[in-house]
């Protein structure tokens, strides 16, 4: 061996007996593995797709799997853990569209709450106008409108107390028009009306959802309310004129009272709104009938009687002339609507196994073929309460009939078939309400509309 070489392993021999052995770079630390879970706050359901990531790397981010988990590497259980995902936002914090919560342990849950979706926006306003036995919105390309009424009476007193009516409106989706009456002198409950300006706000919330409103002007014969009436109507004919406003004259004006409804047609003639003046009831007698009904359309209240599901034809009588009183009556050629049919506390249910919920089917269908469409009444919707469980089955009936046919079909051909039935009404040999069927089917190649035996297309 060289001299050099052995100098060299010397050196080095007596450096390791110095220093000791040089020792091995260190092995670093395997990283920690949180295991996170997204969640909605709003129904508990996994949120899929989140991104997660530890506070103090925010460059380390992982997705959240359909269950709503993931598996995040961090250096140390410090800091916090967050979560984002488009359309969510943190909880409570709708301007922040992530969330955080501190890092304690081997888990972490958080929860996002969903961005609502946008409201819908407001369903146009119909501007309605008559078109012989229907009604025709000019917002719709002049479509056939037809009538889905229900009894609102105390609704526009509630607004006014400041009241929020949208779980009302809400229990009667479906339908299109209110019934409000602006005063009632019932002993105890009855209440005075409310500013103009009130009530043009009140038009402004329930147009905004879609809905029309029929304004009763005089609920009582007390001939002080007229120029009131008067002033009011003026009032809300003046621009800007709500364009989902009808107006009634007089509830049942002949019907133990005694309405002037004569007094305000100039005022309602002269207003631009489409009006009835609220006279049904008959007049005169056989000899010498006569009617006391004006305007641009007519609402009768059907008898309430054991057979008054298939009274809505009365409509089609007032129309055409010949009835419903006498053989002799006039016609009065306007779309009619049933406006004040029975309540479920008024008639008895008909024989099983038929229910009374077939009754209001019927009785909705009868007004849409035969006239321009039905009101649904019912007790607790005279003081805009929210419907009883057997009210909500009944208003669902009634709709099912009011939608059955087209918003024309009265305009087409009647017939009257022999059929095991209390009466069946066809228009153009395509559309049929049968009202109390005893048999399951008529004869003729008829399919049914819905469930039931009532409504038939063909």
């Amino acid at each position: 061996m060289k001299p050099s070489r052995k100098w060299a392993i010397a050196l080095w021999l007596a450096a390791y007996a110095a220093c000791g052995p040089i020792p091995n770079p260190p092995t670093p630390k395997p990283p920690i593995v949180v295991a996170v879970s997204v969640a909605s706050s709003t129904d508990g359901r996994p949120i899929g797709g989140a991104t997660v990531w530890h506070q103090p790397k925010p460059d380390v981010t992982r997705q959240t799997d359909q269950t709503g988990a993931a598996s995040l590497p961090v250096a140390a259980i410090t800091s916090g853990v967050c979560a984002k995902k488009e359309g969510f936002h943190s909880p409570g914090l709708p301007a922040q569209p992530y969330t955080c919560i501190p890092l304690t342990g081997s888990s972490a849950r958080l929860q996002l709450q969903p961005v609502p979706p946008p409201e819908p926006p407001p369903l146009p306003t119909p501007i309605l106008h008559s078109d012989r036995q229907i009604f025709r919105d000019a917002s719709a390309h002049n479509a056939g409108w037809r009538w889905k009424g229900v009894s609102a009476f105390k609704l526009l007193r509630r607004f006014q107390l400041g009241e929020d009516i949208g779980p009302f409106l809400a229990a009667y989706k479906g339908y299109n028009i209110l019934r409000v009456w602006p005063y009632v002198t019932w002993t105890g409950t009855g209440w005075e009306p409310p500013t103009v300006d009130v009530l043009k706000a009140f038009l402004r919330r329930v147009g905004d959802a879609g809905w029309m409103v029929e304004l009763t002007l005089l609920t009582d014969d007390n001939a002080s309310r007229i120029p009131w009436a008067k002033a009011l109507v003026a009032s809300l004919a003046a621009a800007p004129r709500p364009t989902n406003l009808v107006i009634e004259i007089g509830n049942e004006p002949e019907t133990h009272k005694h309405i002037d409804t004569q007094a305000l047609k100039a005022v309602l003639d002269a207003s631009g709104f489409l009006y009835a003046s609220g006279n049904y009831e008959s007049c005169g007698d056989e000899q010498h009938p006569c009617s006391k009904a004006f305007g641009l359309f007519g609402d009768a209240h059907t008898p309430r009687d054991s057979e008054w599901p298939r009274k809505a034809h009365d409509l089609m009588e007032y129309f055409h002339g010949k009835g419903p009183h006498y053989i002799t009556e006039p016609a009065r050629p306007y779309p009619w609507v049933a406006d004040e049919p029975a309540k479920t506390q008024d008639v008895a249910p008909p024989k099983a196994p038929l229910t009374k919920a077939d009754d209001w089917r019927a009785y909705g269908g009868t007004a849409a073929l035969l006239g321009a469409g039905a009101t649904f009444h019912c007790e607790t919707c005279k003081y805009a309460d929210l419907p009883t469980a057997e009210e909500r089955t009944l208003a669902a009936a009634m709709l099912e009939g009011l939608n059955a046919f087209p918003a024309e079909a009265p305009t087409g051909q009647y017939a009257r078939p022999s059929d095991a039935s209390l009466r069946t009404y066809t228009i153009d040999g395509k559309w049929m309400v049968r009202v109390r069927p005893t048999t399951s089917a008529p004869s003729g190649g008829w399919t049914r509309i819905g469930t039931s035996n009532i409504l038939w297309k063909r």
